[in-house]
């Protein structure tokens, strides 16, 4: 018997800090080696150049933006591009390079905001079903699959009708009609993750379960959660312009790509830089989020 109580009494005193210390040592070295092949990855990196430089010209559009998107230039009205507007000017005599730019910010507030609301509801209810399993995940994961087969489209346009057309509306209609895949990858990694050693160590330390899941589970499933946001960035960017096309995004005159190139497609004969300097930046910025995504795809894929 004593044999026994001698045998069993180092895993009785199993703290999670040494798992969590040896997790820390193996998280530098993932992380290193991720950013090692993301840099080797010429696209991925030019994806990255280009999505930041875009960032912060967003953050900086009203310094950065020659005119205020709303100034009408009577005298310059449907000019070419020039000097003093190098992107041309509209109808109004507005600056095209100025409202692309405020359209360029508009985008990418929805965009990341919009993928904020995706990972708070998907991380936390993905999280949830897969530790505590039973009735909880049977309950979470048919209150997904529900919200999956919902046409997601059609919930953005009917949120935005009720409540109104603006920024805050918009990126809340988007991200929580996004949140069902992320909820799902978030259970099939805690699924896997919560057998774990460090897990059961915690668990038998004393640890609840959400503080379980916040310092072990979600830490390190962070990689595919990472790459499934960094995707979602130019998909959200497309339904922003969808509702644009439809008369459902932002209220003018606030600038929007999807308005831009509905309003001026019937124009390209005659002034064609109305629309294809919008059509050009909002392809640009869209390929420059993609191949950011799919190289943190490639750097973070734990099989290479």
């Amino acid at each position: 018997m004593a044999e026994q109580e001698a045998a069993c009494a180092p895993h009785s005193g199993l703290s999670p800090a040494p798992a969590k210390a040896a997790g820390r040592v193996r998280g530098v070295s993932r992380w290193s080696r991720a950013w090692r092949k993301f840099k080797r990855n010429k696209l991925a990196m030019a994806g990255a150049t280009v999505a930041i430089f875009l960032t912060i010209v967003a953050i900086f559009a009203p310094w950065i933006a020659p005119y205020p998107y709303s100034e009408s230039h009577w005298d310059h009205a449907w000019e070419p591009p020039s000097w003093k507007f190098p992107f041309g000017t509209d109808e109004l005599g507005r600056d095209m390079l100025s409202r692309q730019i405020w359209a360029l910010r508009n985008a990418l507030i929805i965009a990341l905001m919009a993928e904020v609301v995706t990972f708070v509801v998907g991380s936390a209810i993905g999280a949830t079903a897969g530790y505590f399993g039973g009735k909880i995940d049977n309950f979470l994961m048919r209150f997904t699959d529900i919200m999956f087969a919902f046409p997601s489209l059609l919930f953005n346009i009917v949120l935005v009708a009720a409540l109104g057309r603006g920024l805050l509306v918009i990126f809340i209609a988007i991200g929580v009609t996004r949140w069902t895949g992320l909820a799902r990858l978030v259970r099939g990694q805690v699924l896997a993750l919560k057998q774990m050693e460090y897990v059961l160590a915690a668990r038998a330390s004393g640890a609840t379960g959400w503080d379980i899941i916040l310092r072990y589970l979600l830490p390190n499933a962070a990689g595919p959660i990472i790459v499934t946001l960094a995707l979602g960035i130019p998909a959200n960017m497309m339904v922003e312009s969808a509702l644009s096309l439809i008369g459902m995004g932002v209220a003018p005159p606030m600038p929007s790509w999807g308005a831009l190139i509905a309003t001026y497609q019937n124009a390209v004969l005659s002034y064609p830089h109305l629309l294809l300097f919008p059509a050009a930046t909002f392809a640009i910025t869209l390929l420059s989020f993609t191949y950011l995504g799919d190289g943190l795809s490639e750097a973070l894929d734990p099989k290479d």
